[in-house]
């Protein structure tokens, strides 16, 4: 039996990675920093996967540049991603571009985006079908990279007004895509119980949803998530 393929793909979304820069950005500014370093800034142990992963993540969203090797790799932010961050305009057009061209900067969601962008994205299953038999990845990693890439285009509006019925269904509950329950309902090998918590204010009530169980690195990307919600809330306060 043949061996899947280990195709390249971001393990975290485009939002999740945007909030990694920032936290950078914050420790070192626009510096060049050694690879071990900056995942400690992201909360990692020296020795860790997710801090790779990470450099790995900002890499292909074009959101990092990385010099050298080994242990003597180092990276530094790019001028895509500096802008990003440093754009804290309300509704920034600017912004909004730099965030789509972000968004298909790894190679493998800018081949589906091609494939299916202007008509719209097929089921669940046929994405599958493409990535399991034309890229021959394991199921697994094919259910994992729809995951990652919806919530990328979602959050770069690259999909406005797909989905339409779903997006009826949860429009009382949320405005932002990312936290849709068919983000979760796709990935059938990591099913949890969705929590939902709400908060009322003046101006109406705030909702979030959450698995019930998640993991540690999970949970940092989770939290990082929380605090790009906070600035966005800010933004209008």
């Amino acid at each position: 039996m043949a061996r899947a393929k280990a195709v390249k793909y971001p393990f975290i979304s485009l939002e999740v990675a945007i909030g990694r820069v920032g936290q950078l950005y914050n420790k070192e500014g626009t510096n060049t920093v050694n690879t071990k370093l900056a995942a400690q800034h992201w909360g990692y142990k020296e020795k860790s996967s997710g801090g790779f992963r990470t450099v790995a993540a900002l890499s292909a969203f074009g959101l990092v540049e990385v010099e050298g090797k080994g242990d003597d790799r180092s990276i530094k932010i790019s001028k895509l991603g500096r802008n990003i961050i440093l754009d804290e305009r309300e509704d920034s057009a600017e912004r909004e571009e730099l965030i789509k061209t972000a968004a298909t900067k790894p190679r493998i969601f800018d081949e589906m985006w091609e494939k299916w962008g202007e008509a719209g994205l097929p089921s669940d299953a046929n994405i599958t079908y493409f990535l399991t038999s034309e890229k021959e990845v394991s199921k697994t990693s094919a259910q994992d990279i729809i995951k990652k890439f919806k919530e990328t285009i979602s959050f770069a509006n690259l999909i406005e007004g797909e989905n339409e019925g779903e997006e009826e269904e949860s429009n009382e509950t949320t405005g932002h895509e990312i936290i849709d329950r068919t983000l979760f309902d796709t990935t059938e090998t990591r099913k949890t119980e969705i929590r939902q918590d709400l908060c009322s204010l003046d101006e109406g009530q705030a909702v979030i949803q959450f698995p019930e169980k998640m993991s540690k690195n999970s949970y940092e990307d989770f939290a990082d998530w929380l605090e790009l919600i906070k600035k966005k809330a800010k933004r209008g306060a």
